[in-house]
């Protein structure tokens, strides 16, 4: 049958022609009795007869003339003849899916559409805080870019106040990470879920959370 692109292709080729009648050949019987029908399901097909509504109007003429397929190729009629040796294969396993089941799952699907992953439950300022960690941008990182001062040190151990250095590096917030059992790598803190949670709770528990 026609694809998307043929349809294009045969809007722009039929509206900008100067000629005014056309013949379109096809060798499948079944597409064109399809666009010859009154009231067609496919949407392919509505579009088809859609796109010669429009040429029809500007007095334009397209006649549709099937001709046999393989008729007089060698490569053809050998691919139709191991075609039909296939049919004579027994215990084929093929499933079918029917058109209108797979409209019907979809719109399940879309009407009980499944959460990509559990809620977490955080709160607004708490998915807030936890976005400007992952970029790396927080308050007591980065203000001092927007005053023009020297950069934020950290009051425990006087090392640059970093992303990094707020999840993982500050010797002196150890025993509080490990407490609530986050590991090194800081983008898989901050990317799994079951971390989030833990996450919050370190940075209140070392009084950063209102600083960042």
């Amino acid at each position: 049958c026609f694809s998307s692109s043929d349809r294009a292709s045969l809007l722009f080729c039929l509206m900008s022609n100067t000629e005014e009648s056309f013949a379109i050949v096809s060798d499948s019987q079944g597409a064109l009795n399809s666009i010859k029908s009154r009231f067609p399901r496919d949407p392919l097909v509505q579009r088809i007869q859609a796109v010669y509504s429009n040429v029809v109007e500007v007095g334009k003429s397209i006649f549709w003339i099937w001709v046999p397929g393989h008729v007089g190729i060698r490569g053809n009629v050998m691919a139709d003849e191991a075609a039909k040796r296939a049919t004579g294969v027994r215990h084929v396993d093929v499933q079918v899916v029917r058109h209108l089941d797979l409209k019907a799952a979809l719109r399940a699907a879309l009407v009980h559409p499944k959460p990509w992953r559990p809620p977490l439950l955080l709160s607004r300022i708490e998915r807030v805080k936890i976005h400007r960690l992952r970029i790396g941008y927080t308050q007591i990182t980065h203000a001092h870019l927007l005053r023009g001062e020297p950069p934020t040190v950290c009051v425990h151990c006087g090392n640059q106040m970093t992303v990094e250095h707020i999840l993982r590096e500050c010797p002196v917030l150890e025993p509080i990470r490990q407490s609530f059992h986050l590991i090194d790598e800081v983008g898989e803190i901050l990317k799994q879920p079951q971390h989030l949670k833990n996450v919050i709770k370190y940075l209140r528990s070392a009084n950063i959370f209102d600083m960042l």
